[in-house]
């Protein structure tokens, strides 16, 4: 029961919250009260500034007491010493959402705004008490970070709370900061969560405050959330990647460069490695991966010392210049140490200044009190650069924000467009950090790093996007796949007719991707409208002469040729033609089949790819172990998967005949929705993994062959007629292995007519002669009567012959009406009897290639 029986004091009196705090308050709510106190005394000069953070400390706690709020967790002094299903005060979060800001210098406003974070949204504060005791600018923070309650869809609350947070970039950063220290205490305390909220909590912030602290540059925030979120999601990979960091990465192995350069801990600065950066996530598994590198950045406070270091590492680095690799005020190089590779970069003071300013910058205070006058001044010069910097930062997602708006204004927008520009810029985020472009005008067009000039198009307008041929980049030609750099001015040359092709869709971010696609899924669609039936399409083209034209003639009953109406429609094209520039349907036609050709293209590509990362994965799943040898590609060909998918997938890739019948699933439309990114990656997944499984199941055997030349020349040359090799594996060095032998694992491919028992016997005695084959010359034979049905190729007898060392000189008819023939083969001269090769032996090698044609003979 709460202690405030006994307040004299009302609660227009200073330190009415501040009693109610010493009578109710538990240790946990006072530790962290003690240490923000004190870590704000340390840099605000003024006693009455640390007076106003403890009152809104108080007032938090207060209402935040009266309405019982408690966390599950027990957090310690660093905020990340957790005991699960226990419970804590509420107030010891909103507490240390401000000490991390007061940790990093922030002014009164900041860390009273987060102090209030969550009162609007949990307890009956009242927004007038909020603006009468701490003014407008506090208000509007807790505003909007304030979540949106009371209505009945939580999806459209969530993507309305996220909207007034995504508004805020543009006239309340502040909130940006506050909520992003907000979810970064959440992400230290997550453990009190059940295991299944802990991961959907993880997830939202990869998903969403991850970008978003990136986008503002506060990177240190985003890797500590990436790190706890790796912990949570895949435990015994972080476990590993820690591992390696403590047995590999320890700071203190690169201080010599401490000693040799004479530069202080200030001036260099060695990146930590983050747990998140060895964590290889792909459609089918969680791997580690060390990255044999590290980040190393050196600051120069002089242009003496920058000179002094570079000198330093080009003495040791002779192939490389490392003034060309200076721009800036900065230099970029890789240098060798031990098995790793480190990353330097050197800054001098301004560009580091640049580098490193963000968000916080903003609202970070200057503390001159360790600084005599000289000093101080120019410090105070250069804390005014850094938020000259971090102005110029914020100005790129501002700028975007904008243009979103932009669309959202032209749309009317009510609850559903404010979600969708909210969606719409966080994509935006998700893409990258943000780089500014310029119009030939001089109008800011805000992109992502890595944008093409198609990007650049498409933002100025869906429609230019379509027609883009090329770009001026700074004046020069250029092609429109060309990426984009910080401040280049773009023109873009359109023509008449669409350009939009898969390359396009290849070259363009991803919030561009479903516009394209759906651009040349139109162009797809109306082409093969038109294959389907002349007849339809005229019907449908909305001219008057030509529906006329069909009702006299139905009416008379009278025929129509089509091919007359063929030619019509072709010089007569409908209206979806003429807006894309196109002057007849053959044009269109032509640009039908290669955006199918590029799609299939690019479709095998992606599947390719899939491949690539999935093979290691899903055998280790089934074998438990990796394979020896990773496969970047399928030993089979890729169709080898369509039979074995389920109808309720195939029947969504089929094909309409010219009277728009569906035909059945057709695999090569598979391959080009796969292309246009219209298959989700689920069903990619389950068709790589029917591809592997298929593979994986064929026969194969394991032999000792010759180690000679020729030997899998002639395996081919024999096996092509009955059945396909698909992969042979060589190893060398397998134990037990014959002196001049090599051990050769095969797998194979069947026909229908076999089953895998016969195919591996056939292989067995094909393998037997081959290895053997040298005693198999025979000086004794000279012919040999088979009888062999006429239409049976005689090819594979052949080559069978040739590869144990019989060279065939004829064949001729022995006896037309049973249709036997005659081999007669070349003398060899040997002199070893034992080397001869009897005729019921040659008959049997015969029987055996005979039966792979399923036809039975004498010999």
């Amino acid at each position: 029961m709460l202690n405030n029986e006994n307040l004299k004091l009302q609660p227009e009196h200073r330190f009415y919250y501040r009693d109610f705090l010493h009578q109710n308050a538990t240790e946990d709510v006072f530790e962290v009260r003690n240490n923000l106190l004190q870590t704000v005394a340390a840099y605000l000069p003024d006693i009455t500034d640390v007076n106003k953070i403890a009152y809104a400390f108080d007032m938090a706690y207060f209402f935040h007491k009266e309405a019982k709020q408690f966390r599950g967790t027990e957090t310690g002094k660093d905020g990340r010493k957790q005991k699960k299903g226990q419970f804590q005060e509420y107030m010891v979060h909103p507490g240390h959402v401000a000490l991390i800001l007061a940790d990093a210098g922030c002014d009164v406003e900041t860390i009273e705004a987060a102090l209030l974070h969550d009162t609007r949204e949990d307890t009956d504060i009242s927004d007038e008490l909020i603006l009468d005791k701490f003014g407008k600018n506090v208000f509007r923070s807790v505003e909007n970070v304030t979540k949106i309650t009371g209505l009945t869809k939580k999806k459209i609350a969530e993507s309305l709370t996220l909207s007034k947070l995504i508004n805020a970039f543009d006239d309340d950063p502040r909130s940006i900061l506050i909520k992003l220290a907000d979810r970064l205490h959440n992400m230290r305390t997550i453990y009190g969560l059940s295991h299944s909220a802990q991961s959907g909590f993880v997830r939202e912030t990869l998903n969403t405050f991850v970008p978003m602290a990136r986008l503002v540059h506060l990177n240190d925030w985003a890797d500590e959330m990436s790190d706890i979120a790796a912990e949570v999601l895949w435990p015994d990979q972080a476990a590993i990647a820690k591992k390696i960091i403590e047995d590999r990465y320890r700071p203190e192995f690169l201080d010599f460069m401490r000693v040799d350069l004479s530069i202080s801990e200030e001036e260099l600065f060695i990146k930590p490695m983050n747990i998140h950066n060895f964590i290889i996530v792909t459609d089918d598994g969680v791997t580690v991966k060390d990255p044999d590198s590290r980040e190393v950045n050196i600051v120069a406070r002089s242009n003496h010392q920058y000179a002094r270091i570079l000198d330093y590492f080009q003495k040791r680095l002779q192939n490389q210049d490392l003034n060309a690799v200076s721009e800036n005020g900065i230099t970029y190089f890789k240098y060798p140490y031990g098995d790793m590779e480190l990353l330097f970069s050197i800054f001098d003071i301004n560009s580091y200044l640049k580098k490193g300013a963000s968000l916080l910058s903003l609202y970070q205070l200057p503390d001159v009190s360790r600084f005599n006058l000289t000093e101080a001044e120019e410090f105070m010069e250069t804390y005014a650069k850094l938020q000259e910097y971090a102005r110029e930062q914020l100005a790129k997602p501002q700028e975007r924000l904008r243009l979103t708006r932009r669309g959202e204004r032209e749309n009317q927008p009510g609850e559903g467009q404010a979600a969708q520009t909210a969606t719409e810029f966080l994509n935006f985020v998700r893409e990258g950090l943000p780089i500014i472009t310029y119009t030939p005008e001089g109008e800011i067009i805000v992109l992502t790093e890595g944008s093409t000039a198609w990007d650049f198009a498409f933002t100025l307008s869906g429609d230019l996007g379509l027609l883009a041929e090329s770009a001026l980049i700074n004046g020069e030609p250029r092609p429109m796949e060309s990426v984009l750099s910080e401040y280049d001015k773009v023109r873009i040359l359109p023509g008449e007719k669409w350009t939009v092709s898969v390359t396009t869709y290849k070259n363009v971010k991803e919030s561009r991707k479903g516009y394209v696609r759906k651009k040349l899924r139109e162009v797809l669609k109306f082409s093969e409208k038109y294959g389907q039936s002349i007849r339809e399409l005229v019907m449908k083209m909305g001219y008057a002469t030509l529906t006329e034209m069909f009702k006299k003639f139905e009416e008379s009953g009278e025929s129509l040729d089509l091919e007359v109406i063929g030619i019509i429609a072709r010089k007569t094209p409908p209206y979806v033609v003429n807006t894309m520039g196109y002057e007849s349907m053959d044009e269109l036609e032509t640009m039908a089949e290669k955006v199918r050709l590029d799609a299939e293209d690019l479709g095998e590509e992606i599947l390719l790819d899939l491949y690539k990362n999935l093979f290691p994965g899903l055998h280790l799943h089934k074998y438990g172990k990796l394979p020896g040898l990773i496969r970047t590609a399928p030993i089979v060909d890729l169709n080898r998967g369509w039979d074995l998918m389920p109808m309720t997938f195939k029947k969504k890739y089929c094909l309409r005949d010219e009277k728009g019948m569906v035909t059945g699933p057709d695999f090569q439309k598979f391959i080009i929705d796969s292309g246009l990114g219209s298959v989700n990656k689920s069903e990619l997944r389950m068709y790589i993994k029917n591809v592997w499984q298929y593979e994986d199941e064929l026969p194969g055997r394991y032999y000792e062959l010759p180690d000679e030349p020729g030997v899998f020349s002639k395996l081919d040359s024999l096996a092509v007629f009955f059945a396909n090799i698909v992969d042979i594996t060589v190893e060398p060095n397998k134990k037990g292995v014959s002196a001049g032998m090599v051990g050769v694992n095969i797998k194979f491919e069947t026909t229908d007519t076999h089953d895998k028992a016969d195919l591996i016997e056939m292989w067995d005695f094909i393998v037997h002669f081959i290895k053997n084959r040298n005693k198999y010359k025979d000086p004794g034979l000279v012919s040999l009567d088979m009888n062999i049905p006429e239409g049976i190729p005689l090819e594979p007898f052949i080559a069978l012959l040739e590869a144990v060392g019989i060279t065939v000189d004829e064949m001729k008819w022995a006896d037309e009406i049973h249709a036997r023939r005659i081999f007669t083969f070349s003398r060899v001269e040997k002199s070893e009897s034992q080397n001869r090769i009897s005729k019921m032996e040659l008959k049997a090698l015969f029987a055996v290639l005979k039966n792979s044609y399923r036809f039975t003979a004498g010999i």
